[in-house]
């Protein structure tokens, strides 16, 4: 809601959409006549006071829904107590498969038809899956530039520290041990930087889930090309911390591989020419 009140349920008015609106040039506390057809093809006509106006994310939806009230929706139509579909609203998207075949079980489904969000919106489910793909790409990119970093940091450990391992194979330590010593090493490197990361990382994503951004202030092109998908051009982050979790994850796997490099040069170390250079 963005300006006025929601309906009371047994209220004669209609609030609608801010597009709608704004295409009809309808503000709050304006009438609005409405002409359709009910059921059994009778006619429907009546006249409404605008309680409120709604915004909706989806450019699509905010230029043209109008909601009354249930039963004054059921008179306007002819239809008392009847309804065309009824939708449900689940707290967890993971669990809409489960739901679905629940009510699939209970209800006679050659009389009614139980659909989820997916095979409504197959458009947006492709466009999703667009969006996948490229995020993908783009995080492919980004681990293998870690992965360089990372690796470059233990090139630079092995080379500078020959001389070093050199004298600790001498003197008697097993190859085994100083492997496992440099590859711990390795990985408290890594994690420790992954939390630096994350650390630095929480306020930013933090201020930008309270300010997203924008981009339908920045240019009306770009705003355009958001609405032409059914997007809102407004893009907040999310503070999920499994996110943060996975990535430190990930770090932790890609140095666990990266540190093999560094167990591999301990193992072909040839003490007397390492302590040379």
């Amino acid at each position: 809601m963005i300006e006025g009140e929601y309906l009371e349920s047994d209220e004669k008015a209609v609030i609608i959409a801010e597009g709608l609106a704004s295409l009809l040039n309808i503000v709050t506390g304006d009438t609005i006549v409405l002409i359709s057809q009910g059921y059994h093809g009778l006619n429907a006509a009546g006249k409404y006071p605008v309680k409120g106006l709604l915004k909706f994310t989806s450019p699509d939806l905010n230029k043209r829904m109008l909601y009354m009230p249930l039963k004054e929706c059921q008179y306007f139509f002819g239809a008392d107590n009847l309804l065309t579909s009824i939708a449900l609203k689940i707290d967890d998207s993971r669990d809409v498969e489960k739901v679905l075949k629940k009510v699939s079980d209970k209800l006679d489904t050659e009389k009614y038809e139980v659909l989820g969000w997916k095979e409504m919106i197959p458009e947006l489910v492709e466009a999703q899956k667009t969006d996948a793909a490229g995020n993908y790409i783009f995080l492919l990119v980004l681990y293998a530039i870690i992965g360089f970093g990372i690796f470059g940091t233990i090139l630079m450990m092995v080379k500078e520290r020959a001389y070093e391992f050199g004298v600790l194979v001498s003197v008697g330590m097993s190859r085994a041990k100083l492997s496992i010593m440099v590859w711990l090493e390795t990985i408290i490197l890594g994690l420790f930087g992954a939390f630096c990361g994350i650390i630095a990382a929480i306020p930013i994503v933090y201020y930008f889930k309270v300010n997203p951004i924008d981009f339908g202030g920045m240019s009306e092109e770009m705003g355009a090309a958001y609405e032409k998908w059914g997007f809102d051009p407004v893009l907040p982050t999310i503070m999920e911390f499994q996110l943060f979790f996975w990535q430190a994850f990930i770090v932790f796997v890609i140095t666990s591989i990266l540190a093999t490099y560094a167990i591999w040069k301990v193992y072909r170390l040839k003490p007397v020419e390492s302590m040379k250079e």
